[in-house]
């Protein structure tokens, strides 16, 4: 199981003034734009991981090492 504390947490900082100093939020579309193609990250949560490994019917742990990259 991964634990929630080897997932890389991004946080910036001094960046009162950019755009996303409160994070980025969305919910998904299915429209396949912002995960394909390159350049660009979807950034996911441990919720988010245990679901879509369960959806593919993958343990955590190979999920994470075939579809996810810490950047």
């Amino acid at each position: 199981m991964v634990e929630q504390d080897s997932l890389a947490v991004v946080k910036a900082t001094n960046c009162s003034e950019k755009w996303y100093k409160d994070g980025v939020q969305f919910g998904c579309t299915q429209c396949g734009k912002c995960c394909t193609g390159r350049p660009g990250y979807t950034w996911v949560t441990l919720d988010e991981i245990q679901t879509i490994a369960k959806q593919l019917n993958l343990p955590i742990n190979d999920f994470v090492q075939r579809y996810l990259r810490k950047v």
